[in-house]
């Protein structure tokens, strides 16, 4: 059987046991399983059954170790499907382990807010280039946390006392770690240049009446589209060179492929979610200055990103961050 069966049968067969685990605890349904908690899920159960793992593939990109995609609908499961090591568990064999052998309770994963979940997930777990993934997650819950107080679905959260230092803060922190690893050559631009756009939202929030729920409920659709600026035209490339680093298993070679498309657009990506952005923002009176043309090329040299594969951090980093 080839290896790209074989990894499908090994998905599949986690996926139902993980399935069967959910209908039967309490206070939670598939319904409520997002993506990024069933392949956090679906790789708990697998790093258990070390003599599939390798049968795999595995990769740390946008929400951190993430799996092929999955097919909404699993097929026939194999129940030997040729791995080296020895058959599949049993689907009630995996079931058992969600059920009975994880450190977190099933019920305590699913019910708690995504975001706020993953973050403690990466704070207690072995992570790749960790310090980057914390600081993206700080960027990321504070946008969050600014728009659900703005939107009406979300009548308890608060907003945070200081709208823009958490922002710089993290984003220094991005850069610090960014700027070790020739991996991320030419990315720290564009940390800098979404902290400028952020900031100047942020600033201008502080500013508006946000005492009436319904009066503050229209800036929620501007702070949503200043978190998919960031998550898509900054994260995305960031993560894109982690997952071409990280990638390992029988799809590796093609998921290359597919980082290496996506940072040949990386700045014609940020420039089209830029212009978008402040059109945007146009639209609540607000103007945006984007320094676009910071954002630099890719030398021709750099386009099979051969040369990035490197890890050692270069000296004196700490001292650029303020200025990259």
């Amino acid at each position: 059987m080839s290896e790209s069966n074989v990894e499908k049968g090994i998905l599949e067969a986690f996926r139902r046991g993980l399935k069967r685990a959910v209908s039967d605890a309490q206070g939670v349904n598939w319904n409520g399983v997002d993506s990024i908690k069933e392949h956090k899920l679906l790789l708990m159960g697998i790093r258990n059954f070390p003599e599939v793992q390798d049968h795999v593939t595995i990769q740390w990109y946008l929400d951190g170790d993430m799996l092929p995609h999955l097919d909404d609908q699993p097929g026939p499961i194999q129940t030997n499907a040729g791995v080296s090591s020895g058959p599949i568990p049993e689907v009630d064999e995996i079931k058992e382990f969600y059920a009975e052998e994880m450190v977190e309770p099933l019920e305590d994963i699913l019910t708690a807010d995504t975001f706020y979940w993953l973050k403690t997930y990466y704070e207690n777990r072995e992570v790749p280039f960790k310090q980057a993934y914390l600081a993206n997650m700080d960027i990321l819950l504070h946008i969050t946390q600014c728009a659900r107080f703005c939107d009406l679905e979300y009548p308890n959260t608060t907003l945070p006392e200081d709208l823009v230092s958490p922002i710089e803060e993290a984003s220094i922190d991005l850069k610090r770690e960014l700027i070790k690893y020739p991996l991320f050559r030419n990315l720290p631009p564009f940390v800098t240049e979404f902290t400028r756009v952020a900031t100047q939202v942020m600033t201008w929030l502080e500013e508006q009446d946000l005492e009436n729920p319904d009066d503050r409920a229209e800036y929620t659709t501007l702070l949503n589209h200043l978190g998919s600026f960031y998550y898509k035209g900054v994260w995305r490339p960031i993560s894109n060179r982690i997952g071409y680093y990280t990638i390992h298993g029988p799809a590796e070679e093609d998921d290359r492929e597919f980082h290496i498309t996506n940072l040949k657009r990386a700045r014609q990506n940020f420039l089209k979610l830029s212009n978008q952005f402040r059109s945007r923002a146009n639209d609540y009176g607000l103007r945006v200055e984007i320094r676009n043309e910071r954002i630099p090329k890719l030398r021709p040299e750099e386009r099979n990103f051969q040369e990035l594969l490197q890890w050692e951090p270069e000296d004196d980093t700490a001292e650029q961050v303020t200025t990259a």
